[in-house]
């Protein structure tokens, strides 16, 4: 399931930490060791900021119906490898493969239900009190925003933060990040459905 070491996803590209720091990926059923995580240091995340910076200005600019495609597309992905994503979460997580299975059938609706609502995204006219005067309110992009996702709820948190951004409601490219104290979490669950799983490291041999 998990290539020897894990890097980070900054950018388009898997990469090693900036100090090359990594940490164990425990499955907390067995006690094994799965495989190492490189650990982002405060020069990972200003990379990270960058890339979703640079994916701001591009975001911004897409209509409403792109974002609806796009995000029922990642839906659609979820839902084809949820089986697999399970699996993984289990491993990790320590949660039931039903449970694991049942909270990534969450994400698939919520992710569809966000891409429905971003072809929502209304203003408002507000009544002036001038008859010359006509007062509306457009939304407009932000920029990006830090997600912080507790561990118990690994998919469903990071997808609820990343997609109610992604359609709209705050108009927002994010980078996320994730805490667990009993055992390191790890973005294979998410690499799996960014492309079709390998036993090779993406990018390396």
């Amino acid at each position: 399931m998990y290539s020897d070491k894990i890097d980070l996803f900054i950018d388009g590209q898997w990469m090693p930490g900036a100090d090359r720091t990594e940490a164990p990926i425990v499955n907390p059923a067995t006690g094994d060791r799965i495989a190492s995580l490189a650990c982002a240091s405060a020069a990972d995340l200003d990379l990270a900021l960058d890339a979703s910076t640079r994916a701001f200005e591009q975001w911004k600019t897409t209509t409403a119906a792109h974002r609806w495609e796009i995000l029922n597309r990642a839906a659609s992905l979820i839902d084809e490898r949820k089986a697999h994503i399970a699996h993984v979460l289990t491993t990790e997580n320590g949660k039931t493969f039903s449970e694991a299975t049942g909270e990534l059938g969450f994400c698939v609706d919520a992710t569809r239900w966000y891409a429905e609502e971003s072809k929502r995204a209304y203003g408002r006219v507000i009544p002036s009190r001038h008859p010359a005067v006509r007062q509306t309110v457009l939304k407009e992009p932000v920029g990006p925003a830090l997600g912080f996702a507790a561990w118990n709820f690994p998919a469903g948190n990071v997808t609820l933060k990343i997609v109610s951004g992604a359609c709209g409601y705050a108009d927002q490219s994010a980078f996320a990040r994730q805490f667990k104290v009993a055992t390191h979490m790890t973005p294979a669950r998410y690499r799996s459905a960014h492309k079709p799983f390998s036993s090779s490291r993406p990018g390396g041999n």
